[in-house]
């Protein structure tokens, strides 16, 4: 099984002696009967979408469980069957308020033999976690990072995350992170996801993780998931023309609306084929366009097993796509795959699927309507933690422009390419357009296709 959330990963490969399980793709590969063909169509959409949605890998016979997909196979590793399962709802998280609910689940994620951490942010979601966190347990420790000799505004987070932490009395733990750090990761936070990740903040992630583990952690919170569960992005409310008119005049029947609605959700993701089609040199192999049925088929079949119809309606849908697709094939993927390489277990109270269920039910499209983000949960926890969470976005943590564009980061891109073109790719062409342009290492545009190149060399292949 894996779970409905799509937290870890489980690859597998059906070989001649056997089904082969794991939850990294690099111990597969290093059996002597495996056959290293690339999965064209695994990269036509990691590369439109910047990460990969359905069950493929870049090798063709490794594949892996979608989020709540359950395989079945034999004594003699033969595949019976791949179904999604259904998880029934708990019984206390239909009845209790939403924050009993999220005081429940942050419990669950607290329960450890070890020291637990939590990763700190001056925004909302950290903030939830962590006050129902000192509830229990008193000895919660928190992380931020700061990043030396950069602009203030970097840090703004770390400031607030300092101030939080001095206002509860728990032990700060500063992961101070220089431009050499960052520079001397850089790839490795690629490489180490094996699988095309377009996040420019790898690299810090993998610091803040390597420092916990420094520390003796073992189990680390996180406040992922929070933005796609209270309704937080700006992108649910302001929506585009081609949105209102499709709410508006869309009156088919779900599957068909579905089909509407995912073909604006994947709309937003054009800006990362500029690249593609400027080095793509086959388009025979990589088509730049999205196979909307074998999503709509795997979103369906997950939909029909744990929620009711109510997420077809327009604005509940575009929230469940980013907590089936871009959750556990972007972010999840990197903490789940950044921690482990630290042996450290990232928490995620917010993807907890009886949660996710608890908030679609309580929902209205009033949510979606506010002038603020997270307006319920907003309200919920209006006098409970500090007024600075309550009422400003998080700062918004991200990398130092100029580190991502030093002159070494982009030395190790160049020496990384491959040195020829290939039947697929102009890789000479990307290699002069790196060279000359001073301002693309911060393009994330480009990130699909640096991720490849670090792939290339971690898994020995031609492209």
């Amino acid at each position: 099984y894996r779970d409905h959330s799509g937290q870890k990963n489980i690859y597998y490969y059906n070989s001649n002696k056997g089904i082969v399980l794991s939850s990294e793709i690099l111990p597969i590969t290093k059996l002597n009967e495996f056959n290293k063909e690339i999965d064209y169509e695994y990269l036509n959409e990691s590369f439109i979408l910047g990460y990969p949605s359905s069950n493929k890998t870049i090798f063709k016979n490794i594949k892996k469980l979608k989020p709540g997909e359950k395989i079945t196979f034999n004594k003699d590793g033969n595949i019976i069957s791949l179904d999604v399962t259904k998880k029934e709802i708990q019984n206390q998280f239909s009845k209790k308020s939403i924050y009993d609910c999220i005081d429940e689940t942050v419990k669950n994620h607290t329960l450890s033999d070890h020291k637990v951490g939590i990763n700190l942010s001056a925004g909302l979601d950290s903030n939830i976690i962590l006050y129902h966190s000192i509830k229990h347990k008193s000895n919660i420790e928190s992380f931020s990072t700061f990043f030396e000799n950069v602009e203030e505004k970097y840090n703004l987070d770390f400031y607030g995350a300092e101030k939080i932490s001095n206002y509860y009395g728990i032990k700060f733990n500063k992961t101070i992170i220089t431009k050499k750090d960052y520079e001397d990761v850089f790839s490795k936070s690629f490489s180490n996801i094996e699988e095309i990740n377009r996040n420019i903040g790898n690299p810090s992630y993998l610091l803040n993780y390597s420092h916990q583990n420094e520390k003796k952690f073992k189990t680390i919170l996180s406040g992922d998931g929070g933005d796609e569960l209270f309704v937080g992005y700006d992108w649910y409310f302001k929506g585009r023309l081609r949105e209102k008119l499709i709410k508006k005049f869309c009156f088919m029947g779900k599957k068909l609306n579905s089909r509407f609605f995912l073909f604006n959700y994947f709309s937003q993701f054009d800006r990362y084929n500029f690249f593609l089609n400027k080095f793509l040199k086959n388009k025979t192999s990589i088509n730049p366009k999205i196979d909307y049925s074998v999503i709509l088929d795997n979103s369906h079949q997950f939909i029909n097993q744990n929620f009711s119809n109510k997420i077809y309606q327009f604005d509940f849908f575009k929230l469940f796509l980013d907590q089936y697709l871009w959750l556990p094939n972007e972010v999840l993927l990197r903490a789940d795959k950044l921690g482990m390489f630290n042996s450290l277990e990232i928490r995620n109270p917010f993807c907890d699927q009886n949660l996710r269920k608890k908030m679609f039910n309580e929902l209205s499209k009033n949510d979606f309507n506010t002038k603020q983000n997270k307006h319920k949960i907003r309200e919920i926890y209006s006098k409970k933690i500090p007024q600075t969470s309550i009422n400003n976005r998080k700062y918004g943590w991200t990398s130092p422009k100029d580190w991502i564009e030093s002159k070494k980061i982009k030395s190790e891109v160049l020496d990384n390419l491959p040195p020829q073109n290939s039947e697929l790719f102009r890789w000479i062409d990307l290699k002069n357009e790196i060279s000359k342009n001073k301002n693309i290492m911060s393009d994330r545009s480009i990130y699909p296709l640096i991720s490849l190149v670090f792939l290339i060399k971690k898994f020995n292949l031609s492209i």
